[in-house]
């Protein structure tokens, strides 16, 4: 019987240590793409107005996913547990928190992490200049939808965004050669269908 208890408690003792011992490994939490098959939603994505074929009604473009980390996951983060961030894997030696910021080992200029706490409980990854930080999902090409729409920003960040409704190839061939490109940090392409439906750049330093 005592021999009986002795294990048991060695078992018991044993089980503790390993559940204590457990790290976690986070990622972002980055959808699944079929490239070939572009599920309906809104991506960050690169491309430049040469990509734009007119012809054939597509824009081969670069899709991208903003960094997002489960809230729970951040918030309970210790010691010896891992945070991919920017394509490396950072062993957390210690963290700061301060309001919706979680800073780790000493944030990005220490070669650490920052992240952001957003309005539903998770947190997005931030680069230095407070732009978030990005996934790539890959290249592709996507057909236009006839009634695509334009929202491009201004010049300066007062100045009005303009709407194209129509006429898309002529707005886009009579931009300014610095507003030729289009970058994952400021421009979101919606996709329903298969077919890109809407294009969003929004205005950035």
């Amino acid at each position: 019987m005592r021999k009986f208890l002795f294990v048991a408690a060695a078992a018991v003792a044993l089980a503790s240590c390993t559940t204590q011992d457990i790290k976690q490994g986070i990622h972002p939490m980055t959808p699944d793409v079929n490239l070939h098959k572009v599920d309906d939603g809104v991506y960050p994505a690169v491309f430049s107005t040469k990509d734009f074929n007119w012809r054939g009604s597509n824009l081969m473009l670069t899709l991208y996913s903003e960094d997002i980390y489960e809230g729970k996951s951040i918030d309970n983060l210790q010691p010896g547990d891992t945070v991919y961030f920017r394509e490396d894997t950072i062993v957390v030696k210690g963290t700061k928190v301060d309001k919706n910021f979680i800073e780790i080992n000493g944030g990005i200029e220490q070669n650490g992490a920052m992240l952001q706490k957003t309005k539903d409980g998770n947190y997005r990854g931030m680069q230095l200049d407070d732009h978030s930080t990005y996934t790539l999902l890959g290249k592709t090409a996507l057909m236009l939808a006839d009634d695509f729409t334009i929202i491009d920003c201004g010049d300066n960040p007062e100045d009005a965004n303009d709407t194209i409704r129509t006429n898309q190839k002529k707005y886009l061939e009579g931009v300014k050669d610095y507003k030729r490109d289009f970058s994952e940090l400021n421009t979101l392409v919606t996709v329903k269908d298969g077919r890109i439906t809407n294009i969003t750049r929004r205005w950035i330093p």
